[in-house]
């Protein structure tokens, strides 16, 4: 009766060690590994950034569409 018992118990146990355990604890494993990346890969100075990337368009170039334009006036037209 007692093996059996026991035998239960270990099954039990090793069906939440490997359901909840052992993912949970792959999961915030990996997680500390991205996080660490992103870390170093990160800029210490966060204007160092803006400074040296050239994709940022710089203020002086001009728009790629036309701000200005025709100005249409708007009149509510009431109806009868």
């Amino acid at each position: 009766m007692s093996y059996i018992l026991f035998g239960i118990l270990a099954f039990l146990f090793f069906r939440f060690f490997t359901g909840f355990v052992w993912p949970v604890y792959k999961a915030t494993k990996a997680a500390k590994k991205q996080f660490e990346q992103m870390r170093t890969q990160a800029p210490q100075n966060p204007f160092e950034q803006e400074v040296h990337s050239k994709d940022n368009p710089s203020k002086e170039e001009k728009p790629k569409y036309d701000l200005g334009g025709e100005y249409i006036s708007y009149e509510e037209i009431k109806e009868k």
